[in-house]
């Protein structure tokens, strides 16, 4: 039978710190944890100034919607990277106008921001090893000799 834990569950700090991910074009990302305490925060702080939009409308446009995007993504979402180079060779920084810069500009980028950082998994507990740990620690030392 399914555990809610295991299914469900996340490290807070992994979410909030991020983790780093190798993606198949050799670069390194760390990314936090889309639906974090960190991302609602920054959603919050960018949607502000839609409010009155969204509550005459409805909804924002597919236009207001990805500038929300891309500015909670950078503030929360896209922490850091490794291994990119700017359109001169050259090693690009990850830097608040450079994460916005290359969301704008590269929505395939975006897409595999939100792959890696949707996926609960790479945000979990080791609830196996912890379990075991718990399990090992409650029943004794065990006995290699018998």
């Amino acid at each position: 039978m399914p555990r809610f834990d295991k299914l469900f569950g996340f490290d807070e700090t992994k979410s909030e710190n991020g983790v780093w991910v190798d993606v198949p074009d050799g670069g390194r990302l760390k990314l936090g944890m889309i639906g974090s305490h960190a991302y609602n925060q920054a959603l919050d702080k960018h949607i502000k100034r839609y409010r009155n939009l969204i509550r005459a409308t409805g909804n924002l446009t597919v236009e207001q919607n990805t500038a929300v995007t891309i500015q909670v993504y950078a503030d929360s979402v896209l922490l850091d990277w490794d291994g990119y180079e700017d359109e001169h060779g050259q090693p690009l920084k990850c830097t608040r106008d450079n994460k916005v810069k290359m969301l704008t500009k590269y929505p395939n980028f975006r897409t595999l921001i939100e792959s890696y950082a949707g996926d609960r998994d790479i945000f979990q507990d080791d609830i196996e090893a912890d379990a075991k740990n718990s399990s090992s620690m409650s029943s004794g030392p065990v006995n290699s000799a018998t």
